[in-house]
């Protein structure tokens, strides 16, 4: 076995943060995990003793006696502790996925065949599901559950049934709504990847989504895919925009990324390595990161920051996510109703729509969201999103959620599939409709208690 190893640091334009890349070429050695593990602690063990990394991220901007401590989130010492573990065992994961075939299939699970379930009974006979906030028949809700139906695989005649609806309404879908025309084609052509079909001709009449795409490129902002209209979406918009050009096999411009990178918070605050839902430039400079907290919405935020980890790792650029999974890991909440599992922001309470976007993100950086360093006390990401599967009644598959008072939540189910499979977007593959042995935890739960 022969291994060869180059190892160079530089500044990235606009992140003032030393940012490390590895490449490497194995020979003989293929995509052998073992292998692939021995290289990895190599490498980090070169990096410890040559540049003195003990964790990720970039030093303190200030001594700990000039930072007014009153500012930072209360953070439980057992986060403190592990977080320097958390970075070494995470650079290790995203050293063996860059270099393993991204041939990994959703993972079957009790809890999302119930799910999935529950979710095909919300599609009518004419493949519509009804907005559960005006009780209207909605392709927007039928894109949703499809979305959902998708990442689990196992109820066929619900999903084409939903699919059929949509591709009858891609029109109203693609021109309504309000959130940006890119980010509404991106969720097209995500599913259309999903379920086999050809984003450049979907629908009736044919719709070429990835035109859609790509006609939104830089109309407000260099780099940027969609408009700059509000500070919660661009970021989100953007980074569906480039998973979804990835899964149509387009070649992601350079600028795109380098956008998204910059939008990355940098150090100094609590939001280090974390993305807020957007970041202006102000005279050429971009509008620094504020402190991310419960109530300000602006703030960095784990939605927008595990969509943009998905998006960097599905275009190949995967020296912010290192970072980024770290401010994730501060935010793991071991207390509440559903510990384990991830608020919004830091100070949240677990919720299974955050856990589940979260579990995506580790898993496309190569993690086990059910292992060390994510799981302690037998609490876990997926721990966290089984407490919410009702077990009994009418919502009987479907997920609560802090806002349902403990009954069947739409949003929340749709979503939480994704994490109950470990689906990372874009779908490598529709799941085999097989029959395998649960992969859930068990958790004894036989009344929900949540509450609203």
């Amino acid at each position: 076995m022969v291994v060869h190893i180059q190892v160079w640091a530089w500044r990235r334009v606009g992140i003032p943060n030393l940012t490390l890349r590895l490449t490497f070429t194995v020979v003989d050695c293929g995509a052998e995990p073992g292998c692939l593990l021995r290289f990895s602690v190599f490498v980090i063990g070169f990096l410890v003793r040559t540049h003195g990394i003990g964790r990720f991220g970039p030093r303190r901007s200030k001594p700990m006696n000039e930072v007014d401590m009153s500012s930072l989130p209360s953070v439980s010492p057992r986060v403190r502790n592990r977080r320097g573990t958390v970075g070494v065992l995470l650079a290790l994961a995203i050293l063996c996925a860059s270099a393993l075939p991204s041939t990994a299939a959703p993972i079957r699970s009790a809890n999302a065949d119930g799910a999935a379930a529950w979710m095909a009974e919300q599609v009518a006979p004419d493949g519509s599901v009804l907005n559960p906030y005006s009780l209207d028949p909605s392709v927007d809700w039928a894109l949703n559950v499809a979305l959902g139906l998708a990442a689990v695989g196992t109820q066929p005649d619900a999903l084409g049934r939903a699919m059929s609806y949509i591709e009858s309404n891609v029109s109203n879908y693609v021109t309504g709504g309000s959130s940006d025309v890119a980010g509404r084609n991106a969720w097209l052509v995500i599913l259309a990847y999903a379920t086999g079909r050809d984003p450049r001709s979907f629908g009736m009449p044919a719709t070429d989504l990835v035109a859609g795409i790509l006609a939104r490129y830089e109309v407000s902002e260099s780099g940027l895919f969609g408009a700059t209209g509000d500070e919660y979406t661009p970021v989100t918009t953007h980074a569906l925009s480039v998973i979804a050009l990835t899964a149509a096999g387009e070649t992601v411009p350079i600028d795109a990324v380098t956008w998204l990178e910059e939008q990355q918070c940098p150090a100094g605050n609590s939001a280090a390595g974390a993305w807020e839902g957007y970041r202006a430039r102000v005279v050429g400079v971009l509008v620094a990161c504020g402190e991310s907290s419960v109530g300000d919405f602006e703030s960095a935020e784990s939605g927008s920051t595990s969509l943009a980890i998905q998006a960097l790792v599905a275009a190949g650029e995967t020296g912010s996510v290192a970072a980024a999974l770290e401010w994730l890991s501060g935010l793991q909440s071991f207390s509440g109703t559903a510990p384990g599992g991830f608020g919004q922001f830091i100070g949240d309470s677990s919720d299974p729509n955050s856990t589940a976007l979260v579990v995506q993100a580790i898993s496309a950086a190569g993690g086990d969201p059910d292992a060390s360093p994510w799981r302690i006390n037998e609490e876990s990401p997926m721990t966290s999103l089984a407490h919410w599967v009702i077990q009994s009644g009418p919502g009987a598959g479907a997920l609560a959620s802090p806002y349902s008072s403990g009954e069947a939540d739409i949003y929340a189910t749709y979503q939480a599939v994704w994490g109950l499979t470990s689906t990372v977007f874009p779908f490598v593959e529709p799941l085999p409709v097989t029959t395998t042995a649960s992969l859930d935890p068990v958790i004894d739960v036989t009344t929900p208690s949540f509450t609203g």
